[in-house]
């Protein structure tokens, strides 16, 4: 079995922003499954452009947390989901609603289906798709380097081009971060009051 991870990125520079869309998402969203599965504490890195988030939630939980998560900031996210190396499923959401959305697996996804996905743009033209996420998210890279993305194979190799274009960590999970000194220097503890 490989390695499975979720992560949330958001394409914000203001941390303030995102603890008070936490902080109401926590307040009016207590009683939902999701805010239980999350625990409350949340580990971010900031970088120049983005602030990763994650959390002791369960893999699979990340895309309806980033939805909720979205209502409260207009900013663009992007959500990986990695299942046992197998299945790496992106989704750009921007307001509640997902822009674009890749999956490496046609057959596979992590059944995301609580979430009303008609406005969707999901392109067949991996270039298309890449034209709307560049314009979407703001980005400084070319359409040609994303779209290289979508096309590897290998999940690994794909992953370190995504963080590469995008200078962020993708390739991390919560319960690593106490047992490596370099995730430990990187992300911070955000708890919120349980």
């Amino acid at each position: 079995m490989g390695t499975s991870f979720s992560s949330v990125h958001i394409k914000i520079s203001n941390l303030e922003f995102v603890k008070e869309a936490l902080t109401l998402l926590h307040k009016e969203k207590m009683e939902d499954n999701i805010m239980v599965m999350g625990r409350h504490k949340y580990f971010y890195c900031k970088s120049k452009e983005w602030i990763t988030l994650l959390n002791e939630m369960y893999d699979g939980y990340y895309f309806d947390f980033a939805i909720l998560l979205s209502k409260y900031l207009s900013d663009p996210m992007l959500v990986i989901e990695c299942f046992d190396e197998n299945i790496l499923e992106m989704n750009f959401i921007q307001n509640g609603v997902v822009i674009a959305k890749h999956n490496t697996d046609d057959e596979e996804d992590f059944d995301i289906t609580e979430v009303d996905e008609g406005n969707c743009e999901t392109p067949s033209n991996q270039t298309c798709n890449a034209e709307t996420i560049i314009k979407s998210f703001d980005l400084n890279i070319r359409e040609n380097e994303l779209t290289k993305v979508f096309e590897l194979n290998d999940i690994e190799e794909a992953i370190s081009l995504l963080e590469e274009l995008f200078k962020i960590n993708i390739w991390v999970k919560v319960d690593w971060i106490e047992e490596d000194d370099e995730l430990k220097s990187k992300f911070i503890s955000l708890s919120f009051g349980e």
